[in-house]
């Protein structure tokens, strides 16, 4: 972009969560060079949202991303106040022309050294230099983001599905599944898989970026309509490793699924899973009949001693399994003798309201955060939040505007309590807009902010003033209705919480 192009664009952050952070990554081309404003109003300008989806599903179907992200915009590690907003020139933003690439086995930043397997691909040896420890179990079956795929072994039966469940006679199939009335449960722990890895790295790349290593591989699978297209960004600052993927299936109706596999070099691990912002550990803090085979997660999913552990952020793919591949297993706890987590991406395995066959592209992305110490659920939610913001949102600031606009350029809109407190949801009080009126003009003007103590004590939750100031706050149910006025100390209100409490604010 020329000089006058780039003095005459701003950029426009934005950071949903409540804590200051530093955002980077690329952005859209459309948010700079802007299309539909000004002199060019029939220009359509929901490209935006779709520019960016599909250079993701191109570069992860295996382009070059030289030719991807050519002239991209970069923003380098810019801080953003907590739920608050931030500009940038466009003259800031970092270009690349190309990206230079290798095939170096080993990277290496001040925190870390990564070595990739190049004949099965993903991470063989994660050095800490930080913790002075190894991530990799260098003795487990699959390297770390190593891909799997699973069968049943059996291809002539009739009924392959049976193999992994059957109904036992005279029973309904609740029964079967819950193990309700002293009924046998149907799941067949003993069926016969066939698993396998990837047969060859068909092109290893390790790209310099502004902002750290792109590595990209891929891998070639005889099961899928694709290569394997696996991408490992290792930043040059920061703690989080980010693994992203993607491969075809194809129209095959006999019982298969995919994982990326992630063994962990840890002793006597526990597990924990975020379910819906409440921490359990798998076995102690779940009922006695409970599924032990597999867990479905919000945000994250942690293995960890008391000296160390790894959070997972899960922002796109939910379920998971631990220690070892555990289909069917009927698990009579959720004790875990390996610290692996397997990402599991797809399966065709259930009898119920799904298609027999899953075709298609299938994406996953897991975010890996190692950390010292035992296990903190206030730490992962923090994690996992960042997971699933990692991306940065932004907005052209070319759009029409007034000539005295009631923000300033930069600010947190609202002063929010951090994790423990869950803020679950901040919105008009009027939805019939969705919009924020900080000038009034509305009949009910205000919003409603719904926090959770995240946390087995209590806890003070302090909401302050931002840009946005409030001069009435009311404690309210979930539908409204007033509960109780709320004193206002400095503009700021404060609301004690017992542990695992909601309470949802009525701010004016």
């Amino acid at each position: 972009m020329s000089e006058d192009e780039s003095e005459k664009h701003e950029v426009l952050l934005f950071n949903p969560l409540p804590w200051d952070r530093e955002v980077s990554g690329i952005v859209p081309t459309h948010a700079v060079s802007v299309r539909g404003v000004g002199e060019d109003p029939t220009a359509s300008r929901h490209f935006q949202d779709r520019e960016r989806n599909y250079r993701d599903v191109a570069t992860l179907a295996g382009d070059d991303p030289g030719d991807i992200y050519n002239d991209q915009p970069i923003l380098p590690p810019t801080t953003v106040p907590g739920y608050g907003y931030a500009s940038i020139s466009s003259a800031d933003l970092e270009t690349a022309d190309a990206w230079p690439f290798d095939e170096r086995s080993t990277v290496e930043t001040d925190r870390y050294r990564l070595e990739f397997d190049r004949e099965r691909g993903g991470i063989s040896s994660w050095y800490d230099r930080e913790l002075d420890c190894e991530w990799v179990d260098a003795d487990a079956d699959w390297p770390a983001a190593g891909f799997v795929h699973e069968r049943v072994a059996d291809d002539g039966h009739d009924h392959p599905r049976s193999l992994l469940f059957r109904y036992p006679e005279g029973h309904d199939w609740q029964a079967a599944i819950t193990g309700a009335d002293d009924v046998e449960r149907g799941f067949q722990p003993d069926w016969n898989a066939d698993r396998t890895g990837p047969e060859r790295v068909v092109r290893h790349r390790v790209y310099e970026t502004p902002l750290g290593y792109d590595v990209r591989q891929r891998l070639a699978h005889p099961s899928l309509e694709s290569d394997v297209a696996l991408r490992i960004l290792v930043p040059e600052t920061g703690e989080t490793v980010v693994v992203e993927a993607s491969w075809v299936l194809s129209q095959t109706t006999h019982p298969e699924a995919t994982y990326l596999a992630f063994p962990f070099d840890l002793a006597d691990p526990n597990a924990y899973v975020d379910v819906g912002d409440v921490a359990i550990e798998t076995g102690e803090d779940q009922l006695p009949g409970s599924a032990y085979d597999y867990y479905t997660a919000q945000r994250w999913v942690e293995v960890a001693t008391e000296d160390r552990g790894v959070t997972v952020g899960t922002p796109v793919n939910p379920m998971v399994q631990f220690g070892d591949f555990g289909f069917a297993a009927n698990a009579d706890d959720g004790a875990v003798d390996a610290a692996t987590v397997l990402g599991w991406v797809s399966n065709t395995y259930w009898e119920t309201n799904f298609r027999a066959s899953q075709p298609g592209l299938v994406r996953a992305r897991y975010h890996l955060t190692p950390h010292s110490g035992p296990f903190d659920e206030t730490a992962a939610h923090r994690r996992g939040l960042e997971a699933a913001h990692a991306d940065p949102l932004v907005q052209t600031t070319e759009e029409p505007t007034v000539d005295e606009p009631p923000l300033e350029p930069g600010a947190s809109l609202l002063a929010l309590p951090d994790p423990p407190i869950m803020v679950r949801r901040l919105r008009p009080a009027a939805e019939d807009d969705g919009v924020l009126h900080p000038e009034g003009g509305r009949d009910e003007n205000g919003v409603r902010c719904t926090l959770y103590n995240a946390s087995d004590a209590p806890r003070e939750a302090v909401v302050g003033p931002g840009a946005v100031s409030f001069d009435r706050a009311a404690r309210v149910a979930l539908d409204g209705e007033k509960l109780e006025v709320l004193p206002l100390e400095d503009g700021t209100v404060t609301v004690v919480l017992d542990g695992r409490e909601t309470a949802v604010l009525h701010l004016e």
